[in-house]
């Protein structure tokens, strides 16, 4: 829940997308497959998993239309159609759409 009061809406890349293989070993020292069975857990307990959008650009569009939605891009893909609110290196920098 943020600051406000609103839910957050987490919002993922697909499990084969390489910024998304990146992001989970980093958060959560896992794979996107070793992710799927906490979220086919937490499903049957009424949590749903992030929605999955199919690029950055997507996702970009997804969290700046939608209230509450949170996302990541690389840094240079960033722009002022959202904010970043954490930053940190993976180990390739693919900035290409």
């Amino acid at each position: 829940i943020s600051k406000l009061g609103n839910s957050w809406i987490p919002t993922n890349m697909p499990p084969s997308h390489s910024l998304r293989q990146q992001f989970s070993q980093h958060m959560f020292n896992q794979s996107p497959l070793e992710m799927q069975d906490f979220w086919n857990i937490q499903y049957f307990h009424g949590i749903l998993p992030p929605r999955v959008v199919t690029s950055e650009e997507a996702m970009l569009r997804f969290v700046a239309n939608t209230p509450g939605a949170i996302g990541y891009v690389l840094s240079c893909h960033l722009d002022n159609r959202v904010k970043s609110v954490l930053t940190f290196s993976l180990n390739r920098h693919d900035c290409k759409y």
